[in-house]
């Protein structure tokens, strides 16, 4: 079976709002696919770790993305991960699940179908059972971080390319030589690859890889929209806009992701900060600090506009 090629550029990881009594508030949810689509994403990623997933339950994984879908109306694609640390009946029934859904590509944690210690060979045969028996769906793999990290080597990548059954891959390396290696050992199949670290995007973009799907869109499109466009062969202009990332970033990752609900709702969205695996709170400092970063923004997206002929950017 052929499957569709995913089309390159910026994927937001959807979050998930919630009310106080943290059930999912699906009017903020609404509002927050309007937002995402009004800046013209290559695509949704769904029930992601932005999304809290491990904190979801099954059938709201299935709504979530549903939801996404439909708001989405054949105009984007959208994928969504079946991440669930569970037995392999009850993560195959999620992932079928999500497959009648109609998603564009079921997504799995590389870290989900074997334990911390388990050999390479281990992995790709796990992998490899999940795509038998999922044979006419489209597949993606999400090196989430929870609860440790798993990384694909290059070789594996490349044996899952070649299936052409994966034709999405999140990538969390943040390793510029394993990211080359990687955009090489694909090169010529259907997978398509993510970068989800800010810091080297432009250079896998370089490399091959096909966008930027991470945290940062949910705080802002604009530098990303930028970066993937061929505008960052400017390298002037480029180091003008990376300048800004080191302290975006810092900013970013505290209490993510009540900082980028809480960023969201600066911005005039009617978005409560109440988080499922997140039980801490932020500090005025850190609340001051996205204000803060808020104005820099400002300031550095009126640049961006003047440096810029990318149409994306309003």
């Amino acid at each position: 079976m052929v499957f569709q090629d995913l089309p390159t550029g910026i994927w937001p990881v959807m979050l998930t709002p919630f009310n106080e009594d943290l059930s999912i508030d699906w009017q903020a949810y609404q509002a927050l696919l309007d937002y995402y689509m009004e800046h013209n994403p290559a695509g949704l990623f769904a029930t992601c770790g932005s999304s809290e997933i491990c904190a979801l339950t099954e059938d709201e994984i299935v709504k979530l993305a549903s939801l996404a879908i439909k708001r989405a109306a054949g105009r984007i694609p959208v994928v969504a991960s079946a991440i669930c640390f569970d037995t392999m009946d009850k993560q195959i029934r999620l992932a079928k699940r999500l497959a009648d859904t109609g998603v564009d590509s079921v997504v799995v944690s590389s870290n989900q179908f074997v334990d911390r210690e388990a050999s390479d060979q281990n992995l790709m045969d796990a992998l490899m059972r999940f795509a038998n028996v999922m044979s006419s769906t489209p597949l993606g793999v999400y090196e989430y971080p929870k609860p440790h990290k798993r990384l694909l080597t290059a070789p594996m990548l490349g044996e899952i390319a070649k299936t052409g059954q994966f034709v999405f891959f999140k990538d969390t390396c943040c390793d510029l030589p394993l990211l080359q290696a990687r955009a090489k050992a694909t090169k010529g199949t259907r997978l398509r690859i993510y970068n989800a670290d800010v810091m080297t995007l432009c250079d896998s973009l370089d490399a091959g890889y096909h966008g930027f799907c991470g945290t940062a869109t949910n705080f802002f499109f604009e530098p990303f929209i930028w970066m993937c466009s061929d505008s960052r062969h400017d390298l002037v202009k480029r180091k003008q806009v990376e300048s800004f990332l080191p302290e975006f970033l810092a900013v970013l990752r505290k209490a993510y992701p009540m900082s980028a609900k809480l960023f969201l709702k600066l911005t005039g969205m009617d978005i409560k900060l109440y988080c499922r695996d997140w039980d801490k709170h932020l500090s005025p400092p850190e609340e001051s600090d996205l204000d803060a970063l808020m104005q820099r923004y400002t300031q550095l997206k009126q640049k961006l506009m003047q440096l810029t002929d990318v149409p994306q950017l309003s």
